[in-house]
């Protein structure tokens, strides 16, 4: 491979994949990128990161952005941290999965793991998961040892990308 003499900047590939670049300078960054193996290279590392960042839920959203979630194709699992509880002195945790809008059951999971410190489970949706209804409802039953319910309820709608 030859060295480049005008290599693309680090920058300007960030601003081509994020869909930045103006109609004016598209053209001729294409038409470099696909002459120059140099900074085809970059370009790819580039697009590695940024495709895996535009896949990534944000950490905290409103209620908006959440009806807006969507499940990427090419991704396995989306890890939901169901947090909040009060597990210190839980004995067993429920979890039931229900379809919002009915409250029909679609998973009973009785056990589960949970993280009695920080007061959370950890949910991991998978791909195939796309056969359920899309407006899912997380319901935690956190037995406790004084014998009382903790019951906290958490909407999660899934839209998977076709």
């Amino acid at each position: 491979m030859s060295p480049c003499h005008a290599p693309i900047s680090w920058d300007a590939l960030v601003g081509y994949w994020a869909k930045e670049t103006s109609p004016q300078d598209l053209d001729a960054l294409e038409l470099h990128l696909m002459s120059c193996a140099e900074c085809s290279e970059t370009s790819a590392r580039v697009a590695a990161i940024t495709e895996a960042f535009r896949g990534m839920i944000p950490a905290v959203i409103d209620s908006a952005r959440l009806a807006e979630i969507l499940f990427p194709r090419g991704v396995d699992i989306v890890l939901h941290r169901l947090g909040g509880l009060d597990l210190k002195n839980a004995r067993a945790v429920r979890m039931r999965v229900l379809r919002e809008g009915t409250g029909d059951t679609l998973l009973d999971l009785e056990d589960v793991p949970f993280d009695r410190d920080r007061g959370e489970l950890l949910v991991a949706c998978q791909q195939h998961f796309s056969e359920f209804p899309h407006d899912v409802l997380f319901e935690v039953l956190a037995q406790q040892r004084s014998g009382a319910v903790e019951h906290v309820r958490y909407p999660v709608p899934h839209r998977f990308e076709s």
